[in-house]
Order: C-alpha cells, then structure tokens, then sequence
C-alpha cells in the first residue's frame, strides 16, 4: 500500500521506518553505488522477511531484510 498520510506516519514503527530512511538513507546508498554500481533497489520485485533475534547483551532485537531487484542506472541515448 502506498500512503502518504500523516496520520499512517504517526503510528510509532512506522514513524521509525521513516526516521531510518531519513537518517541512514545517504549512507546507505553510498554503500550500495560503491558496492553494486549507480542504480535504484526495486520496490516491484521485492521481499522482506522479519525476525526476532538476541543482542550482543541478550536483549530483543529486530532483524529486517529488505530484498530488492537491482536495477542499474542506464543512461538513456536519443
């Protein structure tokens, strides 16, 4: 589902979701031209699984795997 609705964002997981893109998104796409080349991650072709694992001090974490199509950059000739 696609939303831009304010109140959707206020709900508090989904309200972090965001925060981390906001935050780590740069970064995170530096890594990813580094590591694969200019290009966008699919949101058409994609998968995310969740999981529950334990921290470095036993606590709950979180572990999410966003698994997207890499599409490279094609520069477009006329």
């Amino acid at each position: 589902m696609r939303s831009y609705d304010l109140a959707v964002l206020q709900e508090p997981h989904i309200y972090r979701m965001t925060e981390v893109c906001a935050h780590y998104g740069e970064s995170i796409l530096d890594i990813m031209h580094e590591q694969l080349g200019d290009g966008i991650m699919s949101a058409i072709d994609f998968k995310l699984t969740v999981e529950q694992i334990k921290g470095d001090k036993g606590k709950d974490r979180v572990l999410m795997t966003w698994n997207g199509k890499f599409l490279p950059h094609i520069e477009q000739t006329v």
